[in-house]
């Protein structure tokens, strides 16, 4: 086990995968934005049944994008490396603005995530639970 820092190369590798999904999310860009999951991942919030699999995260994401316009960062502030697990420890600020009008969403919740790093070096998102924002 060891913690990465910004100069490590798998963190810089998470970084650029996490900029580019919520450049994704931005844009509602589905296809590029299921691309950063592992087939057999999951993402579960307090209150909420767990969202497992490339279907149930289309479905999610796609339900989302109908609904709001997504403005969000993310922030990482631990990466843990055991082997070719990434375990990641940060938070997401910003805001969802409905389509159909009314006040934007205002989003700041934390995150916890697990990526498998794959042979070629990519880093897929494996599991995560997140607090939803107040």
């Amino acid at each position: 086990m060891r913690t990465l820092t910004a100069k490590d190369e798998d963190f810089q590798r998470l970084e650029g995968r996490l900029a580019q999904a919520y450049r994704d999310m931005t844009a509602g860009d589905l296809a590029s934005l299921l691309t950063l999951y592992h087939p057999e991942a999951v993402l579960q919030g307090p209150s909420q049944s767990a969202i497992s699999g490339l279907a149930g995260l289309r479905a999610f994401w796609t339900t989302l994008f109908e609904r709001f316009r997504v403005d969000t960062a993310p922030h990482l502030k631990e990466v843990t490396a055991f082997d070719d697990v990434l375990v990641v420890r940060g938070n997401v600020v910003g805001s969802l603005h409905p389509k159909q009008g009314g006040d934007a969403v205002r989003v700041d919740s934390w995150f916890h995530q697990i990526y498998l790093k794959q042979p070629d070096g990519t880093l897929l998102f494996w599991r995560g639970a997140n607090r939803p924002s107040p």
